[in-house]
């Protein structure tokens, strides 16, 4: 039988702050300082309260040991690479920050989730009472529900804002649902990975009528952005859906390995190509078009730098600078990402953060039994072809907690206890 974990012990207050974590992550823009001198945001707050209270735990249960899981060896290189950045970055305090935000803390993040699991939850096969009348929900479902909301809330400040304008953040954004981002396609990569795993759920849905509800509430929210990169990936992610339904799941992994390869293979040639399709715009500082011209002059930017600098990139906070007064070719808006998940990576942790992005990419369609888990990932990587899906406070949060799904879920060792493909 299982037990119900007591209240407001260790294990309950930190399922507790993991669930609060998710929800208020798109908080990040909001910025405040502690005590009047030290600035601060929301996530990071709570990921420092959360650190605290894991550590106090681990110290008072004698428990000091950290399970290892399949990505240990990939964050080791992701941080070797954040911290060669941040060391070669020509503004390293700026870099340090961005080291500490997209990676230091989410990866801290990842090993509380799955520690909290090990320890609390598939040991003990526990579950928390939620509504008893209703069911008992476990440690997976209780993340996922907790990203449903975070999705759900900002979703409906995206839709007031698009239909009603209300709660406008971004003044140049008033035409796009873009809840507290500075662009609609922030939105967009929060909202679409939730709205593909909800689409892959439908059959394991408890409430009818709130499941078409929040369904609806995501789809108008998602559309509204008017992100074409996220429309994309998107349509992708529901094609990969569809599949899942007619190949067993092995060679399904196996294809979306050799689609992640090809993709990566097929842009890096691109790019060695790309000075024949940016337009030739005598003045950089007058736009070239559109956001797909604005683009290509930002992928040639980039991979000029990343030719001068193909080790090490130009460093975490280093781009905007370097591409603004070097690199920029036929727009020369100081961006601060390539919009691009291969040259985000390149450029900021140089040739290492490339590989360790790319085969974290293939481990995670190296696992079975965790469909729901890997949807987030092929949205990210689809959509991240044209924007930033990893190098924002809120992403790489979630990048990591999905990452610690997939990784808790090789610690299932009773039957059934925790069912992947029903959220």
């Amino acid at each position: 039988m299982k037990k119900t974990l007591p209240f407001l012990n260790y294990s309950q207050l930190l399922t507790s702050l993991i669930a609060i974590t998710l929800i208020t992550a798109p908080l990040y823009p909001l910025r405040f300082k502690i005590f009047g001198y030290f600035p601060s945001t929301i996530i990071e707050v709570m990921v420092i309260l959360t650190s605290l209270i894991w550590f106090i735990d681990k110290i008072k249960s004698r428990s000091f040991s950290i399970a290892h899981t399949k990505f240990d060896w990939i964050i080791i290189v992701f941080l070797l690479s954040g911290l060669i950045s941040t060391i070669i970055s020509n503004d390293w305090i700026a870099s340090l920050g961005r080291f500490r935000a997209f990676f230091i803390e989410p990866i801290m993040f990842y090993y509380i989730f799955t520690d909290t699991y090990i320890r609390y939850w598939q040991q003990k096969q526990s579950s928390v009472k939620i509504l008893s009348k209703i069911r008992n929900f476990n440690f997976p479902r209780i993340i996922l529900i907790s990203m449903f909301f975070a999705a759900i809330w900002v979703s409906i400040l995206g839709i007031l804002q698009y239909f009603f304008q209300i709660g406008i953040v971004t003044p140049d954004q008033s035409n796009r649902a873009h809840g507290f981002y500075n662009i609609g396609n922030q939105l967009a990569m929060v909202v679409g990975p939730m709205l593909l795993i909800f689409v892959a759920s439908y059959k394991h849905k408890f409430y009818k009528y709130p499941y078409y509800l929040i369904t609806l509430t995501l789809t108008v929210a998602f559309f509204a952005t008017d992100s074409q990169g996220g429309w994309i990936g998107l349509f992708g992610g529901i094609i990969v859906i569809f599949v899942s339904r007619i190949v067993k799941e092995a060679l399904l992994n196996k294809l979306m390995q050799y689609f992640i390869v090809g993709i990566c293979l097929l842009f890096i040639i691109f790019l060695t190509q790309i000075s024949h399709f940016t337009p030739k715009n005598i003045n950089p500082w007058i736009r070239p078009g559109g956001t797909e011209l604005v683009r290509l002059c930002l992928w040639e930017g980039a991979f000029n730098a990343v030719k001068d600098h193909p080790i090490t990139g130009v460093g975490m906070a280093g781009f905007s600078q370097t591409y603004g007064s070097k690199y920029y070719t036929c727009d020369g808006e100081p961006f601060e990402d390539t919009d691009n998940i291969l040259l985000n990576f390149w450029t900021k942790t140089g040739i290492l953060g490339l590989l360790a992005c790319i085969f974290m990419l293939l481990i995670v369609f190296s696992q079975s039994q965790v469909f729901i888990y890997q949807l987030p990932f092929i949205y990210w990587f689809i959509h991240g072809m044209v924007d930033v899906p990893y190098f924002k406070n809120d992403l790489s949060l979630y990048w990591w907690v999905f990452a610690a799904l997939i990784a808790i879920h090789n610690y299932n060792n009773t039957q059934g206890s925790i069912n992947t493909n029903n959220p």
